[in-house]
């Protein structure tokens, strides 16, 4: 995983038919990946790509419920013709990049910056402990802060303003509930995956209850 901004190179030793980079930036940023350079055999199966977000054993984070794309929208291929830029941007604090290459000498060069997110909406935790704020004004969408360590989470204040005709989904306790926060626990990154451990819909400031997710 690389969490910090710069240029990368990667030069192949021998075939790499199956190789990814994990890259992290802080909550309240987007990652900028820019192909800077590369010398690889696209017409010969090599290839580099770039992920809206990251994959990890099957599951997509953010899931296809809370990303604003559609699933192929998020891969950019740097071998693609008519590719209208050489820059891409994630819509969250995470991002990957998948390569293939098939020949000894192969390389190419990645420029990572971060940029600034006044409003994230889907986010994946650095680490297991401190606190986070989430602020989605005037924003009908799904969102995600999910952390994938074993944690404690308490909600110490929780408001939210209710837009009932967004879509609702089928809740025990929010069901009424055009807005609601659903607390998730499981051991994967795709938020469509996760069991239900509580959900909120109602105002309120103090302390809560805490709950024990296991990711």
């Amino acid at each position: 995983m690389v969490a910090v901004e710069g240029q990368f190179t990667f030069t192949a030793e021998r075939p790499q038919l199956s190789c990814a980079a994990f890259f992290m930036a802080e909550p309240t940023q987007l990652i900028s990946v820019d192909f800077t350079s590369a010398d690889i055999d696209c017409r010969g199966g090599d290839f580099i790509k770039v992920f809206d977000g990251w994959v990890m054993k099957g599951e997509k984070f953010p899931s296809s419920q809370d990303h604003p794309l559609p699933p192929y929208e998020r891969y950019v291929d740097y071998c693609e013709a008519g590719l209208p830029s050489r820059t891409v941007r994630s819509s969250q604090n995470v991002a990957m990049v998948f390569f293939r290459v098939h020949s000894a000498g192969s390389s190419f060069t990645l420029t990572v910056r971060k940029v600034f997110n006044p409003f994230p909406c889907n986010v994946l935790s650095q680490t297991p402990e401190g606190s986070y704020t989430m602020m989605i004004p005037q924003q009908h969408k799904n969102c995600s802060f999910s952390i994938i360590y074993p944690v404690e989470v308490q909600v110490s204040e929780f408001s939210l303003g209710h837009y009932n005709n967004f879509p609702k989904r089928s809740m025990s306790g929010c069901a009424e509930s055009g807005d609601f926060v659903e607390l998730l626990g499981g051991s994967g990154i795709d938020t469509s995956k996760l069991l239900p451990i509580a959900d909120l819909c109602q105002s309120f400031a103090g302390p809560s209850e805490k709950t024990h997710p296991d990711a």
